[in-house]
């Protein structure tokens, strides 16, 4: 397992940012403090995603449905181990199966 024995934590820059350090000659915060820092104003693009995401507005990235193609190859890509270990050999097997019934019929009918 890790060791957290010298991870310590402080507040920094007059109490508006975290700082984290590993080190064993850092002072740091004792274990079990509680640290606050002073609240401040998420940046403009970030409060813009934030409520578009409330709003169920982000966009989606694929304008005029040109992400089609992106689409199935994710849909092979996360089925590559079904479409290999199951179907090819599935319609190997049937077609092989089908001619391995239909043949020997054939073969009889021209005999006789």
């Amino acid at each position: 397992g890790e060791v957290a024995r010298h991870v310590k934590a402080n507040v920094t820059n007059g109490g508006r940012q975290w700082g984290m350090g590993m080190d064993m000659a850092w002072s740091g915060t004792r274990s079990g403090s509680s640290l606050q820092v002073t609240p401040s104003a998420s940046p403009a693009q970030l409060q813009q995603f934030d409520a578009l995401q409330r709003a169920g507005t982000l966009p989606t990235g694929c304008p005029g449905r040109t992400c089609f193609l992106t689409g199935v190859e994710a849909v092979l890509m996360n089925h590559l181990g079904l479409i290999v270990l199951v179907i090819i050999p599935g319609v190997l097997f049937l077609g092989c199966g089908t001619c391995y019934l239909i043949a020997p019929q054939k073969v009889n009918q021209k005999l006789q």
